[in-house]
């Protein structure tokens, strides 16, 4: 796991001084070694974590033999020793025993379709120094982050936005991303905080000439698809397979591994599997530091050490207290760049901890939305007006704040986003494909939150983890694993009754019985803290009252409005509360560090 930037100025040669700067400034991403590559107005460089080949040799910028085509790369390619072997039998020499170099000489040998065969987590830039051509290419499922600026002859590829705000005159916020992350916790779409800096989405690619191509043209190779195809009895076994299938491959590596354990169905699940495969493994929990006997359901830490028990694991326990929760507030905003879901200062600890032994974890990302974990977003699905399914499931997206409590709360709001954001949200959704039946609204919705959730949740689950130079690997999200289970009908994902969702993760549920059984009843439960209590009490004077006298956001928002929203939400929502609370911070934090 790396951190890549690439720069094409049509203006002027590429600062040296400028480009190590902005590398160094990523470090953290790639602690190992940091080089740059600059031929006239093209600047690489890269920051590696050494995860595959320890060698120097493997060191980034990587050349061909040739010393023709240069690459920077983040990532891990889980079947890059197949596709080696296929470069061998048709003669491909090799130096190293890196993936990067495998990624590379697939790219010259079968050129721009070779990104189909690549399993795995990636973000890469390929530069063609003799035909002056640039290939870039991100994973299929969003995991490993690329951002990308084209604008004033400038054209920017970079790991982290930062990097490119090295490179910019002026650093603008985009108005309308703001109401978008207040409404949804995310962003819908390629959109950033930052004026005319966008993310390179999923599943895609661009291959263009730095002296002729005026403009970026990017394609798509592979989009999430869930329908409703298979309904087999012999699914379980299958989904187990490729599961198991998918575990050794993210075992892969010249370093040692840790592993996430919660107390929930997706962690607890690969755990078990791992351990077939590990001579003991080293897990890890995060816990919250709670006096009161009411909020001890807070604390999933108890019940992840059971399961440790159970599998002998080298397990190890971060307890959380309320002073975490703004003590890295700037560090989390610093990091994160684009505001993201939750709170999310536990994955920062937890990641912080684990990083003290190990550069990579085994996470249970993506578990959720792949076999429909949080049942409260499925209940849209019994509309059978279409019209009525789309305004349902949007009211349900907005949990937090909603249109009217941002025309509200925002000082000189104007109306017409609220039809913008309608559009933007209504776009995911296509008008002739489905028939409104319970499986295409399923269909739909899984569609949606795999495009925006999840990219939301990887985003932070990777800058969270490379903030502090470590790898986070995700079994749920490889290729064949997920093709298949897009097929799955909802009856393998959802428990029904008299038109009510009862239970969710039902083919997760039956694989734990088969593993573990007892580890199976356990009830699903989103990992969070106590923030409304703290909030309200042991944080009161360090944050609830502070945020109200917000210094950077008054610009934005109107201090009265907001401060009779809360005092109400505080006794009648607490979940509405604590976020609201949660949203502002790292709003009026965001202000403050970048703009």
């Amino acid at each position: 796991m790396c951190g890549i930037f690439f720069i094409f100025d049509k203006d002027k040669k590429i600062s040296e001084k400028l480009l190590n700067k902005t590398i160094n400034q990523i470090s953290y991403r790639g602690p190992d070694n940091q080089s740059i590559f600059i031929e006239n107005n093209v600047g690489m460089a890269h920051a590696r974590l050494s995860i595959i080949d320890l060698s120097p040799e493997a060191n980034q910028p990587f050349a061909s033999l040739d010393n023709n085509y240069i690459i920077i790369y983040n990532g891990e390619i889980y079947n890059f020793q197949e596709i080696k072997e296929e470069l061998i039998k048709e003669g491909i020499k090799f130096q190293t025993n890196s993936d990067t170099e495998v990624l590379l000489n697939s790219y010259i040998f079968w050129g721009e379709s070779f990104i189909k065969k690549l399993n795995g987590m990636f973000a890469f830039v390929i530069f063609d120094k003799k035909n002056k051509e640039v290939f870039v290419g991100r994973d299929r499922f969003g995991v490993k982050p690329l951002y990308y600026f084209n604008y004033n002859n400038l054209l920017i590829f970079s790991s982290e936005i930062k990097g490119i705000l090295n490179y910019l005159s002026k650093v603008e916020i985009n108005t309308e991303s703001i109401y978008e992350y207040f409404i949804f916790q995310n962003l819908l779409r390629d959109k950033t905080f930052f004026k005319h800096i966008n993310i390179f989405p999923h599943g895609c690619f661009s291959k263009f000439n730095i002296k002729n191509s005026k403009h970026l043209k990017i394609k798509r190779y592979w989009d999430f698809c869930f329908s409703n195809e298979s309904s087999n009895s012999n699914d379980l076994e299958k989904i187990d397979f490729l599961l198991r299938n998918s575990v050794k491959k993210n075992l892969i590596a010249d370093v040692t591994l840790a592993f996430y354990l919660s107390s929930g169905l997706d962690s607890t699940l690969i755990n078990v599997i791992a351990n077939n495969y590990c001579e003991k493994l080293n897990t890890y929990s995060c816990g919250f530091s709670i006096d009161s006997q009411r909020l001890k359901h807070f604390d999933e830490s108890k019940e992840a050490k059971k399961t440790a028990k159970l599998l002998n694991s080298n397990h190890n326990t971060l307890l959380v207290n309320s002073k975490d929760n703004v003590k890295y507030l700037d560090k989390l905003v610093y990091h994160q760049e684009d505001l993201k879901l939750g709170q999310s200062y536990p994955n920062y600890l937890i990641a912080k901890e684990v990083s003290k032994k190990h550069k990579i974890v085994i996470s249970g990302a993506g578990g959720d939305e792949l076999f429909a974990g949080y049942i409260w977003r499925y209940d849209s699905i019994f509309q059978k007006n279409r019209n009525k399914f789309l305004e349902h499931y949007f009211k349900k997206c907005q949990r937090v704040f909603n249109i009217k409590l941002l025309s509200a709360i925002f000082n000189n709001y104007d109306n017409s986003y609220n039809d913008r954001i309608r559009d933007s949200f209504y776009s995911y959704f296509g008008s002739d494909k489905y028939n409104n039946s319970e499986e295409d609204n399923m269909n739909q919705i899984q569609n949606f939150e795999c495009k925006t959730f999840l990219q939301g949740y990887l985003n932070v689950e990777d800058k969270l983890s490379m903030a502090n130079s470590l790898e986070a690997r995700v079994p749920f999200l490889e290729n064949d694993l997920f093709e298949y289970s897009m097929k799955l009908s909802h009856k393998h994902k959802l428990k029904v009754q008299n038109n009510s969702i009862v239970k969710g993760k039902l083919i997760i549920r039956k694989l734990l019985k088969k593993h573990i059984s007892n580890v199976s009843k356990f009830k699903k439960q989103g990992f969070a803290a106590p923030d409304s209590e703290w909030y309200g009490n042991q944080l009161k004077k360090n944050s609830f009252d502070n945020f109200l006298n917000f210094k950077y956001s008054k610009e934005f928002i109107n201090k009265n409005n907001l401060n009779l929203k809360i005092n109400n939400f505080k006794k009648k929502d607490p979940h509405r509360f604590k976020a609201i609370i949660w949203n502002i911070l790292n709003f009026e934090k965001l202000l403050k560090i970048y703009f």
